[in-house]
């Protein structure tokens, strides 16, 4: 009996090990899959100093505060953005590498650029909208051109005389500023294309560009020092922070209109719990006060929720955005 209790007692406890041993293997990849486990990076697709990379740093910043790790901003300018976008989606879905995408990376490029190496449906997943920014049409203080009506006059009576930025050649600000230009009679303007909002200040205050689109929260510091001017807000409606400045609309061309969003994006791919976990963070620090006055203060508007609805507000926004693009018509 004792010989039979001592076989029976070695069978157990070779069966214990067994499933010990099957635990272990069902648990090391999801321990190894934990997400996340490293630091992680947030493409800005937008030169360092521009409102877009204040905002991104912003919410990375208090994003990392509920993932638990670093939220890395890497600056990838240029192409209207192009260039950061098509980084991240060539990137692993792993959530490791997140975009900080625009109306311009992600709706008119791929509407423009029939050689564009991304696809905004195919290659991405949004995560969640972040805010809805103010752009205004700014001019070196000194300029001779004090409303938007003169200066497309000006331009008018003298064709390629005028010159204007946008964030890269078929861009968003490249778009609207087309259609502004065949909806106020075909006017013909030297267009300068630049990799952020930064560089095309400088230029502006060198005088070398006359006519400048940038966020709110780029611009007022400079008017605030009477540096430059605002002639006009290029939204659908007047900056809170500068009520006075009409829309373009009010300055008596309506059509056009940019509206300028920012967003976060992953690699089509990316699994499911991962973007839920990213949501998550991304809404977290849309409601922490910090981040809230930062971007009120950089006159934009929040925008938090679910990835579904940021996919249904990109679906209305890509229609609205291929309406643009027909009617701008060459660009160069």
């Amino acid at each position: 009996m004792q010989h039979l209790s001592i076989r029976h007692f070695g069978r157990r406890t070779a069966l214990a090990a067994l499933a010990a041993a099957a635990s272990m293997l069902c648990a090391g990849p999801a321990a190894a899959q934990a997400y996340p486990n490293k630091p992680i990076k947030l493409v800005v697709p937008f030169s360092a100093g521009g409102g877009y990379d204040v905002l991104a740093r912003a919410v990375g910043q208090k994003m990392s505060t509920s993932l638990g790790q670093p939220i890395v901003v890497d600056n990838r300018g240029g192409a209207g953005g192009g260039i950061g976008a098509a980084v991240v989606a060539k990137s692993p879905a792993d959530g490791y590498a997140l975009l900080f995408g625009s109306a311009g990376s992600q709706l008119v490029l791929p509407l423009t650029t029939p050689t564009l190496s991304y696809n905004d449906e195919r290659d991405f997943i949004p995560i969640g909208h972040v805010a809805t920014s103010d752009f205004i049409m700014v001019v070196k203080a000194d300029s001779k051109y004090k409303t938007l009506k003169e200066a497309l006059e000006s331009a008018k009576a003298k064709p390629d005389s005028v010159s204007y930025m946008s964030t890269g050649v078929r861009g968003a600000i490249h778009i609207f500023n087309a259609y502004l230009l065949k909806t106020a009679g075909g006017i013909s303007m030297v267009h300068v294309p630049y990799a952020g909002e930064a560089p095309a200040v400088a230029d502006m205050l060198e005088g070398r560009v006359d006519l400048t689109n940038m966020t709110v929260s780029v611009a007022m510091p400079f008017i605030k020092d009477g540096k430059i001017r605002p002639l006009a807000a290029i939204g659908t409606q007047r900056s809170e922070m500068l009520p006075d400045v009409p829309t373009v609309a009010e300055a008596g061309y309506p059509g056009p209109a940019m509206v300028s969003w920012v967003g976060i994006f992953a690699p089509a791919g990316t699994p499911a719990p991962i973007v839920a976990q990213l949501n998550n963070a991304l809404n977290a620090a849309l409601a922490d006060p910090e981040v809230q006055k930062r971007i009120k203060d950089s006159g934009a508007r929040m925008n938090p929720g679910s990835p579904q609805q940021f996919t249904d507000f990109l679906n209305k926004e890509r229609a609205r955005w291929t309406t643009m693009v027909k009617e701008a018509g060459t660009l160069n």
